[in-house]
This record gives structure tokens, C-alpha cells and sequence, in this order.
């Protein structure tokens, strides 16, 4: 039997997952196989990550610094590497003022706090070329999930124009 896997709904709008709705405020369970990614639960994320203490990697030894060194130097990095950080974190020390810390970082991040950094462009070119390998289903999705980050939305946006204008000029 295929694990199962709730999907919560904290948007105002429905959101799908293959075929099905998930009214807002609701919490549905899935077979693990029609969950996408994006939809999974945070927990998926720290199994796959490496585990700390992992000798020579320079963003893990971040972690052996107090914390007043190390929260200046959180907005420079990537969005990958706060990540690590954070459950190279949980895994360890957990410190709640630095997971606060990062916790701060990712919300500012979100509502568009470093949108003129050079991360930010990497992330947002990283994420177009994501778009493109997507299927039209998957892209349709993106909406939903995006509709509050504009410079997201305008990607997903301008890859569906895109294919409708291929669709168009092959006809």
C-alpha cells in the first residue's frame, strides 16, 4: 500500500492536486506518487539533507559561531544554503534565535525582501528554466501555488504565453 501523504490547504483560493480539489481551509490525504514536490511536507526536505557536522563544508562550519556572528551573513546566502542551515540546526544545536533568525530571513525573502540581489536573479533563472521542463498540467498548477510572489507569477505567466504563442505559429 502506497504511503499517503495530507495536503493542506492555508490559501484562500482551491488548490489541485491531479485531478482533485482541496478546498481552502482543508486538509486531504494523497497517495505519495500524485503529490508534487512543492506539495510535500517540510520533513521530506530534512531527510534528504546532509547531515551536520559534516567536516570541510564551509556552510556547516557557520554553525560552530556564535549566533550574532553568524545572522549578519544569512541574507548572502542562497536560498539552498539557508535551507541546509536551517536543518543542519534543527539537527543539531537548535538554537531557537537562530532558527528565528532564519525563519526571518526566508519571510523576507518571500514577501520580496532581496528581489535586487544577484541570489535572487540566479533563483529566479533557476526557476524559469524549471518552468520550462514542466509539463502543461504542472505549469497550469504554478498559478495557484505563485499567486502572491508577482516575479514568480510573471514567469510562470510568460512561459504559458510563450507556449501558446509555439502552439499558434505551428498550426
Amino acid at each position: 500500500m502506497e504511503k499517503r501523504i495530507p495536503v493542506s490547504n492555508n490559501t484562500q483560493m482551491p488548490i489541485y492536486v491531479g485531478s482533485n480539489m482541496v478546498p481552502p481551509g482543508e486538509t486531504r490525504d494523497f497517495p505519495e506518487s500524485q503529490v508534487p514536490p512543492h506539495l510535500r511536507p517540510a520533513a521530506h526536505v530534512a531527510e534528504t539533507a546532509p547531515a551536520p557536522g559534516n567536516d570541510g563544508d564551509p556552510l556547516l562550519e557557520l554553525l560552530d559561531k556564535p549566533i550574532k556572528e553568524i545572522t549578519p551573513l544569512l541574507t548572502a546566502l542562497t536560498d539552498d544554503e539557508l535551507t541546509r542551515l536551517e536543518v543542519a540546526e534543527n539537527a543539531g544545536k537548535t538554537r531557537s534565535t537562530l532558527i528565528a533568525a532564519i525563519a526571518e530571513e526566508k519571510l523576507k525573502r518571500a514577501a520580496g525582501g532581496t528581489a535586487g540581489s544577484p541570489d535572487a536573479a540566479a533563483d529566479m533563472d533557476a526557476f524559469a528554466a524549471d518552468l520550462a521542463a514542466m509539463g502543461d498540467d504542472e505549469l497550469l498548477a504554478q498559478i495557484d501555488v505563485f499567486k502572491a510572489d508577482e516575479g514568480r507569477l510573471a514567469l510562470v505567466q510568460a512561459e504559458i504565453d510563450k507556449r501558446a504563442a509555439a502552439n499558434a505559429g505551428s498550426q
